[in-house]
C-alpha cells in the first residue's frame, strides 16, 4: 500500500491527471475499488491515498503474480 501511496502522490505533485494502477494483491484492488472495508491497519495509507488522488482519475486494476516478472527482474 506504501509504493501506492508513493506513486499517487509522485503522480499528484507533477500533476498527472489520469493513472492506471495495477497490483496483483486483490485486497488492495479491492480496497482502492472501495469494494471491501480497509482494515485498521492500512487506515492511514488508505486516508493520505485519497488525499494524493483527489485531482487524478484513476483505474485499478488487478493482475496476475506472472504480470510482475519484469518488475521482479528490475527490482534485483
Amino acid at each position: 500500500m506504501k509504493a501506492i501511496v508513493e506513486a499517487a502522490n509522485y503522480c499528484s505533485e507533477r500533476k498527472i491527471r489520469k493513472l492506471v494502477i495495477e497490483s496483483d494483491s486483490l485486497l488492495m484492488v479491492n480496497i482502492i475499488n472501495r469494494s471491501w472495508k480497509v482494515p485498521w491497519e492500512l487506515q492511514e495509507y488508505y486516508d493520505e491515498l485519497q488525499q494524493a488522488l483527489v485531482e487524478i482519475a484513476v483505474t485499478v486494476q488487478h493482475i496476475f503474480r506472472e504480470g510482475n516478472k519484469m518488475v521482479d527482474y528490475m527490482a534485483i
